[in-house]
């Protein structure tokens, strides 16, 4: 399953909006399925929304959600995030930059 980031916007910020949107993932996705992460078009996210969203996903979808078209400075965030939920950071070593 693809899921394009930018259609639920450009600039990503809270918690509370990385929960929604990682539910609305979440409802649309069979058990098991392959899930990748478009992030095509997305200017910004903020930390909050990156660890709500990414952090979580990472930490319980097996497999883990593949990330394509994701900016530099996102894909740091995404890295810090997953260091301190105590996991690998070189998931988001696999992230393609845009």
């Amino acid at each position: 399953m693809e899921f394009r980031l930018a259609e639920h916007g450009l600039i990503l910020l809270t918690r509370v909006r990385g929960e929604a949107i990682r539910e609305a993932l979440l409802a649309e996705l069979d058990a098991g399925e392959t899930v990748v992460i478009d992030f095509g078009e997305v200017r910004n996210a903020s930390y909050s929304f990156l660890d709500e969203f990414v952090g979580v996903l990472a930490a319980t979808l097996d497999p883990s959600p593949e990330f394509v078209n994701v900016p530099q400075k996102i894909a740091d965030t995404i890295a810090e995030s997953l260091r301190n939920r105590g996991l690998d950071p070189s998931l988001a070593v696999s992230l393609e930059a845009a």
